[in-house]
């Protein structure tokens, strides 16, 4: 089993980020760049192969959308029947930069493969409210480089339509690198079925739902991305477990979304940081979450979404990722929103368990399985540091989490045991760190345990209200 750092699978996406083409292989097209790039796969830690076996080139010049006949700077003009057409005959096309290109309709192909859109320095404004400004159906080998999209509004409402500015359906490697999405209806990135999808330094800002989404989808990496102002999800990877509808998820040989990487990402103000539903094999490292409304980090199975669902959560690693002032009231698109998820996800920074009806998480049956959740720092979040809740095999340690449950006022008979681990077994708690530092200390214990068995070393407790540690008579704890 070979093993590949981050660094390394940051350095393959870079020089996969600076091609200029996918061009399909056995075609003959004149070679008019000396810079030809190979890119191979990587195989990441746990041995799964993310973008398998796929080898990308460069040699292809380009050709404008306004060969066929877009109409920059032109705000009365629908540009995507030229990008359509475009799209459908040549390998790579170019969005000319310092150019604004209206469209009225949603750029829609099907069945594509080996495309390229650069469109660095170029803006495509979207005035159709209820309408995606990109759907590829059925595309293999698809990449967007650059260009700001957006729409003439700020998104406020959602219509129950299909808005989202870039959607893939049952597609397999696809790109999308170095854009800025803003002001989407829906979602910024949509993913309905994806095999081997790269998302990479794009800034994606005002959604009204999740900045990157995606559900029944496997190799996908989302990384070094800027999210700011998301009125959901700003990363999300999610499997439903309905298996008539994995079909293309099963033919590439996974039975359960996830084998993906969430890393080095920035994200500030939106409901939640990064959310999965019952994954199989996700890293979340190494991201950057301020200011959320709900959790920064949450993994959970749902038994009330789809009451006949099959997926579990299960092999999730939370690493080293940084988050700040989580659980608060925030502020997206001039809209205020709370905490409404106390006895769910917004029970706590890291929210790992599931949810039940009425978004009770203690009424849930439903189990994770290996999870591990270390390095991680924690500072100044409303409620609770880390909820964990029904997993067989959970590894918590080398974490820091400072000053907890700060918003008191809101959530007293709530929150206050800043880790919380219930209903677990064979637990591995080592090393960590829970500190109040405030002159009027709010936190109530730095654990409480229940109904859990496993090993347990208290680590450094700083500032507790009743106890540093709480555990109950139905766990057996080694300590």
């Amino acid at each position: 089993m070979k093993i590949i750092t981050t660094l390394t699978c940051c350095l393959l996406l870079t020089w996969f980020s600076n091609c200029d083409n996918l061009n399909k292989p056995g075609k003959q097209k004149k070679e008019v760049s000396t810079n030809f790039i190979t890119v191979k796969a990587a195989e990441h830690s746990n041995g799964n192969i993310y973008r398998k076996n796929n080898i990308f080139t460069v040699s292809d010049a380009g050709v404008s959308i306004e060969k066929y006949g877009a109409k920059a700077n032109d705000n009365t003009f629908d540009n995507a029947p030229a990008i359509i057409k475009a799209l459908k005959n040549n390998n790579l096309i170019l969005i000319p930069s310092g150019k604004i290109f209206t469209i009225k309709s949603t750029i829609e192909v099907t069945g594509l493969n080996y495309r390229s859109i650069v469109a660095n320095g170029a803006t495509i404004i979207n005035r159709n409210y209820d309408a995606r400004t990109f759907l590829f159906i059925n595309c293999s080998n698809i990449k967007i480089t650059g260009g700001t999209y957006t729409r003439n509004v700020l998104p406020t409402r959602q219509n129950g339509k299909a808005q989202s500015t870039i959607s893939f359906q049952s597609c397999k490697n696809v790109t999308v690198t170095r854009t800025h999405i803003t002001r989407s209806p829906e979602m910024g990135i949509d993913n309905n079925i994806v095999i081997g999808g790269t998302y990479t330094y794009n800034k994606i800002d005002h959604c009204l739902r999740d900045g990157i989404y995606a559900h029944y989808s496997a190799e996908l990496n989302y990384i070094g991305n800027v999210l700011n102002e998301i009125k959901d999800d700003a990363l999300s990877m999610h499997d439903y477990g309905l298996d008539n509808q994995k079909d293309m998820l099963h033919q590439a040989g996974y039975k359960q979304a996830g084998h993906s990487v969430i890393s080095l990402n920035t994200i500030t103000n939106c409901v939640q940081g990064i959310s999965s539903i019952a994954c199989d094999n996700i890293i979340i490292s190494k991201n950057k979450i301020t200011n959320t409304a709900h959790a920064g980090i949450c993994v959970f199975n749902s038994e009330d979404l789809f009451l006949n669902s099959t997926a579990r959560v299960n092999n999730i690693r939370i690493l080293n990722n940084i988050l700040t002032h989580t659980g608060f009231t925030v502020n997206i698109n001039t809209l205020i929103i709370k905490n409404t998820a106390l006895t769910a996800s917004g029970r706590a920074a890291i929210f790992v368990a599931c949810n039940w009806q009425g978004h009770d998480y203690n009424l849930s049956k439903m189990r994770s399985s290996f999870v591990e959740v270390s390095g991680n720092t924690i500072n100044d979040c409303a409620t609770n540091a880390a909820t964990l809740y029904n997993i067989d095999g959970l590894i918590l340690k080398d974490n820091n989490f400072t000053n907890c449950h700060s918003d008191t006022k809101n959530f007293p008979s709530f929150t206050g045991h800043i880790v919380e681990i219930k209903n677990c077994t064979s637990i591995n708690v080592l090393r960590n760190n829970i500190t109040d530092s405030r002159p009027q200390v709010l936190h109530d214990s730095g654990y409480i345990i229940q109904n859990t068995t496993g090993v347990f070393k208290k680590g450094i407790i700083k500032g507790f209200k009743e106890k540093d540690v709480l555990i109950d008579t139905f766990s057996k704890i080694t300590q």
